[in-house]
């Protein structure tokens, strides 16, 4: 019979393919079975669930007390002349969880510990199966897995905040630092409390309203014509009041609030 041996028990027999040899048989059937190596073979990956059927692992040779080697590969084509007789057949079945989600972990958990048995009662096996599956602590182990991956998340999460926390609270005293004389012009000129918190809120929005729009940092502003690659600012223009118009505030003034104070209250006539 042609057979195939694994790479270690060949190496530790001494066999090398087209070599015979006899085999003692310990079941039924037939004392002795002559085989004949055809060729060698080393598993890929032993940890491959195919390997599971294997009492050795893939591993060709185990030693407990005595010696084992194998398994053999055949033709399944041997079995069916009834020399040698088949002792047991084993079937691994496996399944796709690419489309498996976070929260259907559980259901199949519970759905997969009762599986074995109601599978061993099939009256097709007439009592004679085994069968065993290691979802259920698989499935353990992952859902542990985004435990762990989700707390650890949170805990980046908080950090995060804090830090955006000391961050804005280090800008706002700067901030108030450097405003502190508009603040104080405001309040001679009869601004409120209110009024100036108003103008603080509405400060703040307008700088928190284009982050909260679209998140990121803002597309670069295109160079203007005749200073390409350089840094670009608004031209200044240097302009005398004119008192007919002193009460009047300009529609670009909300747009610019670092570099406008208006004043709460307005008055016309000759400044002091």
């Amino acid at each position: 019979m042609p057979v195939a041996l694994p790479e270690a028990a060949a190496a530790r027999l001494g066999v090398a393919p087209g070599r015979p040899f006899t085999l003692d048989n310990r079941l039924s059937g037939p004392s002795r079975l002559a085989v004949e190596v055809t060729g060698v073979y080393r598993p890929k990956d032993r940890t491959d669930p195919y390997w599971t059927l294997d009492d050795l692992g893939g591993r060709g040779v185990r030693t407990a007390g005595f010696t084992t080697y194998g398994p053999l590969l055949t033709d399944p084509a041997a079995f069916r002349g009834g020399s040698p007789a088949p002792d047991t057949v084993g079937w691994l079945a496996t399944a796709d969880f690419r489309s498996l989600t976070a929260d259907r972990l559980a259901p199949l958990a519970a759905a997969a510990g009762p599986a074995p048995k109601a599978l061993m009662a099939d009256p097709a096996f007439a009592g004679r199966a085994t069968v065993t599956t290691d979802l259920p602590d698989a499935l353990g182990k992952l859902r542990r897995a985004l435990l762990v991956n989700r707390s650890t998340i949170l805990i980046v999460a908080l950090q995060l905040i804090l830090l955006a926390g000391y961050a804005l609270l280090l800008v706002s005293r700067m901030l108030r630092t450097e405003r502190a004389g508009e603040t104080a012009l405001l309040r001679a000129r009869g601004g409120s409390r209110r009024r100036i918190a108003g103008l603080a809120l509405a400060e703040s929005l307008l700088l928190a309203a284009p982050a909260a729009v679209r998140p990121g940092p803002s597309p670069r502003p295109p160079p203007l014509p005749g200073r390409r690659g350089s840094p670009t600012r608004a031209p200044r223009r240097a302009s005398r009041p004119d008192p007919g118009r002193t009460g009047q505030r300009s529609p670009a003034a909300g747009c610019c609030p670092r570099r406008t104070t208006p004043a709460p209250g307005w008055t016309t006539g000759e400044p002091r």
